[in-house]
């Protein structure tokens, strides 16, 4: 009788902590919106790196990068002046609109915008120290 009273305690505890968050005492989560993207950090310290510009260790909410195969629609970013491109690639509101993507340290352009990443690839690239400039605005890849 004794065991099966300490099973069903075991039990209770167990379903009381899994329906609690698995008794974790880190319960952080922040929304960041920089630009016309936002994201969930689950980490301070994510939610510190993203305010900087590196949202990479955050969950993508709205006005996200395109994925493989879909045209890329999110508009390029700037920071202090210089846009961070990343390498799924972003819209520079130009006339006409410049589509823009990195791979590795090497950025490309295609003018005009419904480009996928792998389109943009196929595109003007620029390459030598960063940052790039194109029309008057300055570029660098890994955003």
């Amino acid at each position: 009788m004794i065991n099966l009273t300490k099973l069903l305690v075991i039990l209770i505890a167990t379903f009381l902590m899994s329906a609690c968050g698995g008794g974790s005492t880190d319960s952080f989560t922040a929304t960041i919106s920089v630009g016309p993207t936002s994201h969930v950090c689950k980490s301070e310290a994510a939610a510190n790196m993203c305010q900087a510009g590196d949202c990479s260790q955050c969950q993508c909410l709205s006005g996200c990068p395109a994925g493989p195969g879909e045209a890329i629609t999110l508009p390029c970013i700037f920071y202090d002046g210089i846009a961070r491109v990343p390498s799924t690639g972003c819209t520079l509101a130009t006339t006409p609109v410049r589509t823009l993507a990195c791979s590795g340290n090497q950025l490309f352009a295609r003018e005009g915008q419904g480009y996928t990443r792998a389109d943009v690839l196929q595109g003007v690239m620029f390459n030598g120290p960063q940052p790039y400039e194109l029309l008057g605005f300055k570029f660098t890849c890994g955003g």
